[in-house]
C-alpha cells in the first residue's frame, strides 16, 4: 500500500456536528485513547496517515465525513531524489571517501593541549613585595586643560546674535 496521498486533520467538524460526539466517534473508528484524541482535534493540523493510494485516501475520509470530522486528502507531489538518480556504481562510496556521523555531545577531535612558549625566568626583571607595600603605585592622572569658551555666548531662542528676531 504505497501511494502519493497524505491525510490531514485540523480539529475541524461537519455542519451541524456536536464536537464531543464526533470526538466520541472518531476515537473508536481509529480506536484512540484519550490524550491522542485531545491531539487530534487541538486545532493544529495533525498528518494521520502518508503514503496512501486513492483508494484507502478516500475510505479514510469517508470515515471521518460518517464521523461527522472534515479531513483533508492531499496529493503529494512525485519527488525523484537526486540518490535515486545516481547509478549504483556512483551511490558506492570509494575506500576512502566513506564517512560517519559522529554522536551528540562527541568529540570529533581528541584535545590536545595549547602549546606553551617557553619562559625563562632569568630574563624576567621582578621583585617581591614587602609585607603591607602595595604592588602597585598610585597613578595620578593629569587632566588635559580645560578649553577656552570666553568667546562663546548664550542667546535666547529665536534671537539672533544682534539680539533681533
Amino acid at each position: 500500500m504505497t501511494g502519493d496521498h497524505q491525510l490531514i486533520y485540523a480539529g475541524k467538524i461537519l455542519q451541524g456536528q456536536h464536537l464531543a460526539v464526533v470526538k466520541k466517534r472518531l476515537a473508536a473508528a481509529l480506536k484512540l485513547d484519550e490524550r491522542r484524541t485531545e491531539v487530534l482535534f487541538s486545532g493544529e493540523r495533525v498528518i494521520i496517515k502518508k503514503g496512501l493510494d486513492e483508494q484507502a485516501a478516500m475510505a479514510y475520509q469517508s470515515l471521518f465525513q460518517q464521523a461527522g470530522a472534515q479531513l483533508q486528502v492531499v496529493r503529494m507531489p512525485q519527488m525523484v531524489s537526486p540518490s535515486s538518480q545516481m547509478s549504483a556504481q556512483e551511490q558506492t562510496p570509494a575506500p576512502g571517501d566513506a564517512f560517519t556521523l559522529a554522536e551528540v555531545g562527541e568529540l570529533l577531535m581528541p584535545p590536545t593541549p595549547a602549546p606553551q612558549a617557553p619562559v625563562d625566568l632569568n630574563e624576567i626583571n621582578f621583585d617581591i613585595a614587602n609585607l603591607g607595600e602595595p604592588l602597585q603605585l598610585p597613578v595620578h592622572e593629569e587632566f588635559p586643560p580645560a578649553p577656552d569658551i570666553s568667546h562663546l555666548a548664550l542667546v535666547t531662542v529665536g534671537l539672533n546674535d544682534q539680539g533681533d528676531t
